[in-house]
């Protein structure tokens, strides 16, 4: 999309004018690191770019992509430069999942839709302000309930995501619901989600599709193990021990917990 955007020299202002108005709704999902440019693009909450708080003029790492930053150990990495960045700024980037080379393709996202799926009857009544503000990312978690085949508890997770969307959220639930379920050794299995938006993102088969998250790909790399895996729509209220659990998550640092034993809170919900 970004490419895309570029303006030539023989573009109208008018042209130019338009691409700027249309790339601030732009924002881009963490894959693979590859393709979104630290200093440039629209990748953290709040931020139309980290170019635009700096003097980019004297940045010797413009152009390089977000994976560039990240060390050995797959955490984030600040350079001379990147150091010298605002505290608080800094600390909203530890707060994003750094890219992983598993997640595959960095995604754009069209902010004013709830899923990012880019369409020109919303683009044109966002640029003419005819539309809600755009839906912005903000601090996520998920979590979710292991049972047996007799309903029984058998383990839960929680994970703190750092900044997401509504529907990234849904899609790690779904993520590490799956890897905990193999990991457990469970082999027929029924995965219970209240977001339809996440179940048929999950199903779709169109993989040339540019919107695909990046977690989806892991998902269905985890369906396509040995085991029986069916995705099932509930209610909202019938999902509340996750909900629960999510709440919790939003309180500990980004990462992935595993809970042996059911904590009191998540006790009383059922």
């Amino acid at each position: 999309m970004r490419n895309d955007m570029i303006s030539k020299t023989t573009d109208s202002q008018l042209c130019k004018d338009i691409r700027l108005e249309f790339y601030q709704y732009v924002s881009w999902t963490i894959g693979n690191g590859h393709h979104i440019k630290f200093w440039e693009d629209p990748w953290i909450n709040g931020l139309p770019s980290l170019s635009s708080i700096v003097n980019s003029e004297d940045l010797s790492s413009i152009g390089k992509t977000l994976i560039e930053f990240v060390d050995d150990s797959g955490q984030w990495k600040f350079t001379d430069e990147s150091s010298s960045l605002l505290d608080d700024i800094k600390q909203k980037i530890l707060e994003i999942r750094p890219p992983n080379v598993l997640l595959g393709l960095d995604v754009p996202n069209w902010k004013p839709e709830v899923n990012g799926q880019f369409s020109v009857n919303n683009a044109y009544h966002t640029i003419s302000n005819l539309s809600e503000e755009p839906r912005l990312t903000k601090l996520a978690s998920c979590g979710g309930t292991i049972r047996d085949t007799t309903g029984n508890w058998w383990c839960e997770f929680i994970a703190n995501l750092g900044s997401a969307s509504v529907l990234s959220a849904e899609l790690w639930g779904i993520f590490h619901g799956l890897k905990t379920a193999w990991e457990q050794r469970f082999r027929k299995v029924i995965l219970e989600s209240d977001s339809s938006l996440a179940i048929n993102h999950v199903k779709s088969n169109n993989t040339r599709d540019n919107s695909v998250h990046p977690v989806a790909y892991n998902i269905k790399t985890l369906l396509n193990n040995r085991w029986d895996v069916q995705l099932k729509k509930i209610s909202r209220s019938a999902n509340s021990c996750a909900d629960v659990l999510a709440e919790k998550g939003l309180l500990m640092h980004r990462g992935f917990v595993l809970l042996a034993t059911p904590p009191p809170y998540v006790l009383q919900h059922g």
